[in-house]
């Protein structure tokens, strides 16, 4: 005979799928998680098999970062440029310049991202301790 499912079972919450990848991630086991949420381990094991699997299909609705937009534009207008060849030194340097300021700006923004990232992590791992 095959067992039926419980129907005690609560439906996972996005705020709870939130916290079992926050915490997956900052190194928790499933027991941690499991106690944090107030469900059994087999319960947050299973999500978390769940929720890597629905990781692996790409979403219809995933967007890509500004970040990398940026960079696709950034280097997709650099090759367009370097299609043509260009024999005036002058202008030669002007689209190296461009091209620096350019980069240099979108290292600015990945490094302000970087940071944000760090102090999500740092928020998270200090949840996690406590």
């Amino acid at each position: 005979m095959s067992k039926k499912k419980s129907s005690k079972s609560k439906k996972w919450t996005k705020k709870e799928d939130k916290i079992v990848i926050e915490m997956n991630l900052a190194g928790a086991s499933h027991a941690e998680i499991a106690a944090t949420l107030k469900r059994t381990y087999n319960a947050v094991a299973q999500r978390v098999h769940n929720l890597r699997k629905l990781k692996a299909k790409p979403s219809p609705k995933q967007v890509k970062p500004a970040a990398v937009k940026v960079a696709e534009k950034v280097l997709k207008s650099d090759k367009n440029k370097t299609k043509k060849p260009n024999k005036d030194l002058k202008q030669l340097k002007n689209n190296a310049v461009s091209a620096v300021l350019k980069l240099s700006l979108y290292a600015e923004m990945l490094e302000k991202q970087n940071t944000q990232l760090k102090e999500k992590l740092a928020k998270i791992e200090k949840i996690t301790k406590n």
